[in-house]
């Protein structure tokens, strides 16, 4: 019985070919964080994907699952303007006047995976017991340094498994206790308010984050009034009222970013890998590039039209291929 539950998740693979190569970065400057990146081979990559196959066996990727998380749960699209126009005011469908906007300090490093073995054990328990869970976590999905690695396929649904049960309910009930609304995109923690939310409110809502064992990154710790500052930048958009309404636009380093790599793509020759490399990064970056109607801005409109010709062009590339004109 042991061996068939092995076999459900590492096959016919010998563990001696199962490794993990692993990438240190350091950022420069007094106090800086050091990023740890890891990369599996086929074969733990194999494992990673015969994993997610049982959680997802077991409903563990459900939307309904994570009813206030929007970044990496599986169907969610364009999970940024889902989680920003959450937010909206039901009273006059605009952005609320006040934002508390938070990260968590290296989030995957951070997860406990003995607290994670027990919370899956809470939903396969019928197949696998609370030990087995462990060591697959610890030989297959935990970080060199301890914690999710970052960079497996297995590290965002785990977190998320981790977060709705440690932080998430918790920071809900928190906040609706206040009349701030709450939802968490990823490793941000995102909050709103038509009220000020004071400094006891924000010093109780990050009380419950660091009881769950987690770092609040105090540089990307920021509270706006949007009445004052008009605009305030997240995620790469830019968040704003309008006469048209509640408004999420690209920020200046998107549009330049996009620009840039809608030329690369159309003036240079590049190798298939190099260019299949580039159009998905600009795909990528697209997402930050929605215009709502009625914006004619044109600068705007040289991006939405750059990446129209792209796809555009793709297709063209694509039924070529089909006819057997390369």
């Amino acid at each position: 019985m042991q061996q068939e539950k092995k076999k459900k998740i590492r096959g016919d693979i010998p563990l001696a070919e199962v490794e993990a190569f692993y990438r240190i970065d350091r950022k420069s400057g007094k106090g800086a964080s050091v990023k740890v990146t890891h990369k599996a081979n086929d074969a733990l990559k194999q494992i990673h994907s015969n994993l997610l196959g049982l959680f997802y066996h077991h409903g563990l990727h459900r939307r309904e699952n994570y009813p206030f998380a929007f970044g990496w749960v599986s169907g969610t699209i364009d999970p940024i303007k889902q989680a920003l126009l959450y937010h909206k005011r039901e009273d006059n469908g605009l952005f609320p006047q006040y934002w508390f906007v938070t990260d968590i300090k290296d989030a995957y490093e951070s997860v406990d995976i003995k607290q994670l073995a027990i919370i899956l054990n809470i939903n396969i328990s019928y197949e696998y017991q609370g030990e087995e869970i462990y060591e697959v976590l610890h030989r297959f999905c935990e970080g060199r340094f301890g914690g999710l690695a970052r960079g497996f396929s297995t590290s965002p649904l785990l977190f998320n498994v981790y977060a709705s049960q440690t932080i998430d309910t918790s920071l809900f009930l928190t906040a609706k206790k206040y009349g701030i609304k709450f939802c968490r995109l990823g490793d941000d923690l995102i909050f709103s308010s038509k009220n000020p939310i004071g400094r006891r409110k924000r010093k109780e809502l990050l009380s419950v984050v660091r009881n769950a064992g987690f770092t609040i990154s105090v540089k990307k710790t920021r509270y706006i009034n949007l009445k004052v500052q008009k605009t305030f930048k997240i995620f790469n958009v830019m968040v704003r009222n309008t006469i048209l309404g509640p408004t999420i636009l690209p920020s200046r380093t998107t549009e330049r970013k996009m620009r840039g790599m809608l030329f690369v793509e159309r003036s240079i020759n590049m190798d298939l890998i190099d260019k299949n490399d580039l159009r998905n990064k600009i795909h990528g970056w697209n997402g930050f590039c929605k215009i709502p109607e009625g914006i004619t801005r044109q600068r705007y409109k040289k991006i939405l039209e750059g990446y129209a010709g792209l796809k555009e062009k793709i297709k063209k590339e694509k039924d070529g291929f089909k006819q057997g004109q390369w």
